[in-house]
């Protein structure tokens, strides 16, 4: 960030974007802190071998996406260049200069990464660590997209939701070798 940053105005606006924030059951999209309150479960996926975050709506399981808001502090966003498309990678990481919804997500994270670890058992779930950026906390994530399809046969293609390619960016760059 420069010098000429509005730290108040910022924020602001994110303990406003907070406050603004409705739980959507029906898109299955949450606000961290609120998971606890939907009555989440783990699910285990046979292929590929994982745990998935599912909430349970009209009877039918969605995978839970986890909402937070807060600035861009730091990151990698690949270019759109079809010739790196394979093992997509982006990071990103974000902070909200100590709003107190946000350090509240950051809680609930860590709690639900400690339920996580009791649902695997014995298997080791490595630490959130996250660290702070200029004294604030922060956190950090990053996915990887694109394998090759021959790699997975068992797997299916899962469609970007909106929330994540809304102009169809991925979708698009995604040739069907890939999944």
């Amino acid at each position: 960030m420069n010098k000429f940053f509005n730290y108040d105005l910022a924020r602001t606006t994110i303990g406003e974007l907070y406050e603004l924030h409705h739980p959507d059951v029906a898109t299955s999209i949450f606000r961290i802190s609120e998971v606890k309150n939907i009555g989440f479960t783990f699910e285990k996926m046979q292929y590929p071998p994982s745990v998935h975050l599912m909430v349970n709506n009209k009877g039918k399981d969605w995978e839970v996406i986890m909402k937070m808001y807060g600035i861009m502090c730091g990151g990698m966003l690949p270019p759109y260049d079809r010739k790196l498309v394979r093992n997509l990678h982006q990071q990103i990481k974000i902070t909200a200069l100590g709003t107190p919804a946000f350090n509240s997500d950051m809680r609930t994270l860590q709690q639900l990464r400690k339920n996580f670890q009791q649902h695997v058992g014995g298997h080791d779930v490595g630490q959130l660590e996250f660290l702070p950026y200029k004294g604030y906390p922060c956190m950090e994530a990053h996915a990887c997209y694109f394998t090759n399809r021959n790699l997975v046969p068992y797997d299916k293609n899962i469609l970007f939701p909106h929330l994540v390619d809304p102009h169809r960016v991925l979708s698009d760059l995604q040739p069907a070798c890939f999944i």
